[in-house]
């Protein structure tokens, strides 16, 4: 869900004034950088228990460039030694562009890889599910930043309260998003792929939103958000997800740097290779 992390910011138009909040939403996918940091809850119908899980990283919007640090330690108490040691899942990844770099040992040992990072591109992939992502750059909803910028289709924001964030006076926003009015307000060829991808997520289940709390500073940026939704699922039952996404350090300098090509290997030429063997 997290792999495009960044994208949904790069070149969107949506104009928002009126709102708050959508006005918030828009200034802060205009940012050149940021650093974030998220906490996860997932409960998914097969699970006995909640899992938490935390990230850390920075976006380079100008640069069409992410790294991301994530712990999904408690998976690997779900399942015993079938699914490794907590230290197996915690996982790296870096975005250059429509590429996609994983070090996650337990990914690395299912594979049977000799190298650390798999490399994924979500373009070729992408138009193997029939996806031209490539014209979805301003609007991908498998990324982080989709949850801001659906911001923009803001409803019914009423003030909370003031409150610091990591220090930061803001104000606390809270409210619904109304998503059919955010698309069409799209450009028609960002909402023809935004339609397009929403359509392949409906093959999995409509995510049903709750209320969204966000919390914005007197520069009219957003630094923290909070929402949660759930999802039917074929299996019975729901998928639940619950999120907190901290956003701070905006356009401060970012260095990322990408895996070296001796240490990664292609996600599809392995599994090319472990079919075939």
């Amino acid at each position: 869900m997290l792999a495009l992390a960044f994208l949904s910011a790069c070149g969107s138009s949506v104009k928002s004034t009126a709102d708050p909040v959508a006005a918030a939403a828009e200034k802060t996918v205009a940012a050149k950088t940021v650093q974030f940091s998220m906490t996860m809850q997932e409960q998914m119908p097969s699970m006995s228990m909640p899992v938490s899980m935390t990230a850390d990283g920075a976006m380079d919007f100008a640069g069409k460039k992410m790294s991301m640090s994530m712990d999904m330690s408690q998976m690997a108490a779900l399942g015993g030694q079938a699914l490794g040691s907590s230290s197996d899942w915690k996982i790296e990844t870096v975005i250059d562009g429509l590429v996609m770099y994983m070090k996650a040992p337990f990914l690395q040992t299912i594979l049977k890889s000799d190298k650390p990072w798999i490399k994924l591109d979500m373009e070729s992939i992408g138009k193997q599910q029939g996806l031209d992502l490539s014209s979805m750059m301003n609007y991908d909803p498998s990324q982080l930043t989709r949850f801001v910028d659906y911001l923009r289709g803001s409803k019914d924001m009423r003030v909370i309260n003031h409150e610091k964030v990591r220090g930061t006076a803001t104000t606390h926003y809270q409210g619904s998003v109304d998503f059919d009015a955010y698309l069409k307000a799209l450009p028609a060829d960002q909402r023809e792929a935004a339609e397009k991808a929403q359509e392949k997520l409906s093959q999995i289940g409509k995510p049903v939103y709750g209320l969204f709390d966000v919390w914005i500073d007197s520069q009219q940026k957003i630094r923290r958000e909070k929402f949660n939704y759930s999802i039917d699922v074929t299996s019975g039952g729901s998928m639940k997800a619950a999120f907190s996404i901290d956003f701070f350090d905006y356009d401060a300098p970012t260095s990322i740097t990408i895996p070296p090509a001796d240490q990664t290997v292609d996600m599809q030429q392995l599994a090319g290779s472990l079919g075939s063997s």
